[in-house]
């Protein structure tokens, strides 16, 4: 099928047209064909069935009559062809008598709590698919649509997925993407852990709703509140979601393992056995290694303490911020000291990193309540720091960043990257259009300010 473009006119995702269902049928289909393929024991099929049946629900989008007469048909029509070629010149009669008149189907009952095969802003493959859900959700901006709620799913387990708000739908989708390849930990673990498990190209993303970016935050998490208090409310859905705290009537439900499922997990570490290899231990592993390098065992020269101790205090010389000068002034402007580093500065003006933040990002004014200066009360702090600017080949200025994680964020480079080409001068080739038109090549270039 071919995917069809946004229009102005066509953007309601609420529409009522089961787009992707075939799709999931096929591959239901094809799990089933397996089962009866691989097993020759009627028990043990009957009841790999019954397992699998709330699965093959949640992918045809809920237990209605309509999936319940289908599923049934096929699961109906594989048993007979299956008992046919196990008892040859047997009447289907007799067969039906045998495997099916007794064997019935227990459907779960429940609804589908998101709406997957009725949006039409449905990606099947979110890593094939990424350039072309940039492009429609930079669209969707442009015409003051751009906020509303997703869902990232996995394509053949619908049901493990991650349900997410968001005033600005394109940033937020662009942050998920980069923090998935980076090792960042602490914002949604579960979420990540699935994609960098199975993947990008196995996960799937969906436009649940789309509202006008007017919209307050407040109205956004309303409405994805209704979504989760959806899941809340089943206990298949509430184990199988990658969201980590859910919140019913202003109460957080962090989701945490049951005693059942500690009780498994300490009795699994404690059955472990270990081979002769992992027996060793990390002390006698560090033995082993540092024994081949030729500095073992020998003591320090008073050359190389130097050079660590100038390495933390910060006095030696590098692009980092910690090594940038910090300068301080009266209310008049006049220079008074010059702090080699932000960490001299903590130490001498005894205040944390909050603080020396806010007084730089001229939020604040430092007080001088230790009586440090003579010269008054308080003092403005000035570093300098790294501005990344970005011309076309004919040197016009087309973009510029504050600082560098900015721009290394924005082009979808690593930071080392960037430190190259602004070293060796060579050109940007803007593949993704991120700048401009695609292919066009840029300079970039750093220049200090306060």
């Amino acid at each position: 099928m071919k995917k069809k473009h946004i229009n102005s006119n066509n953007l309601n995702p609420n529409d009522s047209k089961d787009i992707f269902i075939p799709k999931y049928k096929k591959y239901i289909q094809y799990e089933i064909k397996i089962i009866y393929k691989t097993n020759y024991n009627w028990n043990f099929i009957s009841s790999q069935i019954k397992t699998n049946l709330p699965h093959w629900i949640t992918l045809l989008g809920g237990s209605t009559t309509k999936n319940k007469r289908w599923l049934t048909n096929v699961i109906y029509k594989k048993t007979l062809l299956w008992a046919k070629k196990k008892h040859k010149r047997v009447p289907k009669s007799v067969l039906f008598m045998n495997y099916l008149k007794y064997f019935k189907l227990s459907f779960p009952k429940f609804t589908f709590p998101f709406p997957i095969h009725a949006s039409k802003l449905h990606y099947n493959n979110i890593q094939k698919e990424k350039i072309h859900i940039y492009e429609e959700l930079l669209l969707l901006k442009n015409l003051n649509k751009g906020s509303g709620i997703y869902y990232f799913y996995m394509t053949h387990k619908p049901l493990h997925g991650y349900v997410g708000s968001s005033k600005d739908l394109y940033q937020r989708i662009r942050s998920h993407y980069y923090n998935s390849n980076s090792n960042i930990t602490n914002k949604h673990p579960k979420f990540y852990n699935a994609i960098r498990k199975y993947g990008l190209s196995s996960f799937s993303l969906v436009i649940i709703e789309l509202h006008n970016e007017k919209n307050n935050t407040e109205f956004l998490f309303e409405r994805e509140q209704v979504y989760l208090n959806r899941i809340c409310e089943n206990n298949i859905f509430k184990n199988l979601s990658l969201n980590l705290r859910f919140k019913v009537s202003g109460i957080v439900y962090p989701l945490k393992p049951s005693f059942e499922e500690k009780k498994k997990m300490s009795q699994a570490k404690l059955d472990k056995t270990l081979s002769a290899a992992e027996n060793i231990s990390i002390g006698q592993i560090g033995m082993l290694a540092g024994q081949k390098d030729h500095q073992w065992n020998k003591p320090l020269t008073v050359c190389t303490k130097n050079l660590i101790t100038e390495k933390l205090k910060g006095e030696c010389l590098g692009s980092s911020l910690l090594r940038m000068p910090i300068h301080v002034y009266d209310i008049n402007n006049n220079l008074i000291k010059i702090f080699n580093s932000k960490i001299e500065a903590k130490k001498i003006l005894k205040i944390g990193d909050i603080y020396l933040k806010k007084v730089l990002n001229n939020e604040k004014l430092f007080k001088d309540e230790n009586s440090i200066f003579s010269s008054g009360k308080y003092y403005k702090l000035k570093m300098l720091r790294k501005k990344v600017i970005i011309c076309d080949i004919n040197n016009r200025l087309v973009m510029t960043f504050k600082t560098e994680t900015e721009a290394y964020k924005f082009l979808q480079i690593k930071g080392k990257v960037l430190l190259r080409l602004i070293k060796s001068e060579k050109l940007f080739e803007d593949t993704l259009g991120l700048i401009g038109l695609k292919g066009k090549s840029y300079k970039l270039s750093n220049n200090y300010y306060y």
